[in-house]
């Protein structure tokens, strides 16, 4: 599916990280389905509440936004003329996708299933080659590696089954080089954020599959990221 151009009207939200979020909306992304608006005034306003405090009206057919004192920051993610192809380009994941996410912006994207969402947040976690155009995350291009900063929660939890829960949260941290006392420190810390203290010696096979979700959270959120990728 190609995406098509959308106004651009991004605003930054008042945020420590920035964040991308597959599956919701926001008109920064080169979207694709119609009636994307409707859907991303409901979910934009959900989030934030949840997490920026409250968001201001807007007028009939304009996607909710809130100014940032830092707006006129370096984007933290700029793609310029990106494309994706598969199969020798017989499957077209995304093609010419431009967008720029600010630095401390929540930005949301929504489209039906096969449309690119997942590789696109894959392609800026440096987990997938783009195959053509340009990909900056802190203004650097992101080619053969994961950019530094920038962590990924998975959609499908990607917990490894023999690892325990605090073993999966800490995997990140470890990877790292990390002392054994600053992951001890930041891995109780956010068990307890998400509710999961006292599942430390669980496996994955043991937790529900929201429970799962969230120890991918943690691994993520432990890292201490500048970018937050969500699937």
């Amino acid at each position: 599916v190609h995406p098509r151009p959308v106004p651009d009207e991004r605003r930054a939200c008042p945020r420590k990280v920035t964040v991308a979020v597959s599956h919701c909306v926001s008109s920064s992304f080169l979207g694709n389905c119609r009636g994307e608006y409707n859907v991303g005034r409901r979910v934009r306003a959900s989030w934030g509440r949840m997490l920026t405090g409250p968001w201001r009206s807007a007028a009939p057919g304009r996607a909710e936004i809130m100014l940032s004192p830092n707006a006129g920051a370096e984007p933290a993610i700029v793609a310029e003329g990106v494309s994706k192809l598969f199969l020798d380009g017989t499957v077209v994941a995304f093609h010419q996708l431009s967008l720029a996410v600010k630095r401390d912006e929540i930005m949301c994207v929504v489209g039906p299933s096969g449309c690119g969402k997942t590789t696109l947040l894959r392609s800026i976690a440096g987990l997938t080659d783009v195959s053509s155009g340009k990909l900056l995350v802190h203004g650097k291009p992101v080619a053969g590696r994961p950019p530094d900063g920038v962590a990924m929660v998975f959609q499908h939890f990607g917990l490894l089954p023999w690892k325990t829960v605090y073993d999966n949260a800490a995997f990140g941290l470890a990877m790292a080089g990390a002392s054994h006392a600053q992951i001890r420190e930041r891995v109780a810390h956010y068990l307890e954020l998400v509710g999961l203290t006292g599942f430390e010696r669980h496996y994955p096979y043991q937790l529900s599959g929201g429970m799962q979700q969230r120890v991918g959270l943690v691994r993520a959120l432990a890292m201490n990221p500048s970018i937050l990728l969500m699937d």
